[in-house]
């Protein structure tokens, strides 16, 4: 169940309430209508979202027509967004807020939100729950209806802040917090269940970058390298494209399949989006 938000400012409210009124998830995002996509993430976003950038500006024939404004936040799933047991929101909100929804943020203000995010950190009351994260695996229903809850606060808050869609994905494979991590998509799923009107699924980021482990991550084998930003902008890509029943561009699985190279291309492709017959074509 979505619990009540509490203090949402005035004029984001109303900006909310005009947007809101015409558009919901099933409206098409990529409809040629200039608009603003804003990023909620932690440092798995880092870098995908100027790709993403990028590859929708080469759609629209080299137009801005499509703002990508990129909030993420260092360190910071859902917990360190909201409070969830106050639903209030917390810095990294209010700073995305302050930046591309206030009144000297620049135009347009976002209508769409793209979030890759994660429940690490969260803490299931009277619960000793695990820093990776509250779903232990797939027939944890406790973990995942309190997961689900997380994941859905956090879209009402954005929704109730202007954004007429809202896309989740959850985390990227990591392997020392597995399977925790992994399981977080059980949670999503189950958030998906419940039809929020308002709620639609992002792509799933952690099948491709498990098979691409270890080559798409830095160093520290924990967070992308810019050739897992390029897998997970054409994730995002392809997601906002299939929202729309639009055709996927064959240039864009081209241009990956060149940046990757033949063998973790053969290893990633499996994991990519089925491709509709429009698409092969």
């Amino acid at each position: 169940m979505l619990r009540p938000r509490i203090g949402t400012s005035t004029v984001v409210a109303c900006v909310a309430t005009l947007t809101l009124a015409c558009a919901d998830a099933t409206s098409a995002v990529l409809d040629g209508v200039e608009k603003a996509f804003v990023i909620s993430g932690y440092s798995t976003s880092a870098h995908w979202p100027d790709m993403l950038q990028a590859k929708l500006d080469r759609l629209t024939d080299g137009e801005r027509v499509y703002h990508i404004r990129n909030a993420w936040a260092s360190g910071s799933p859902v917990e360190r967004w909201i409070d969830i047991e106050t639903d209030r929101p917390k810095r990294p909100y209010t700073d995305m807020l302050e930046e591309f929804f206030g009144e000297k943020s620049p135009l347009p203000q976002p209508t769409v939100a793209l979030c890759q995010q994660s429940l690490q950190f969260l803490q299931i009351p009277d619960v000793e729950t695990p820093r990776a994260g509250p779903v232990s695996g797939p027939d944890d229903a406790v973990g995942r209806a309190f997961g689900a809850d997380a994941f859905a606060s956090l879209a009402e808050m954005l929704h109730l802040d202007g954004c007429s869609t809202v896309f989740i994905a959850a985390h990227i494979y990591k392997k020392p917090l597995e399977p925790q991590i992994g399981s977080e998509r059980h949670a999503l799923t189950d958030l998906l269940a419940r039809d929020v009107p308002y709620v639609v699924a992002g792509p799933d980021v952690w099948e491709p970058t498990e098979a691409g482990y270890p080559e798409l991550f830095a160093e520290d084998l924990l967070h992308p390298n810019m050739l897992g930003a390029a897998v997970m902008a054409q994730l995002w890509f392809e997601a906002l494209l299939q929202h729309d029943e639009l055709a996927v561009p064959d240039w864009s699985r081209a241009e990956l399949e060149a940046e990757l190279g033949a063998e973790l291309w053969a290893r990633l492709a499996p994991m990519l989006p089925e491709l509709s017959p429009e698409d092969a074509e």
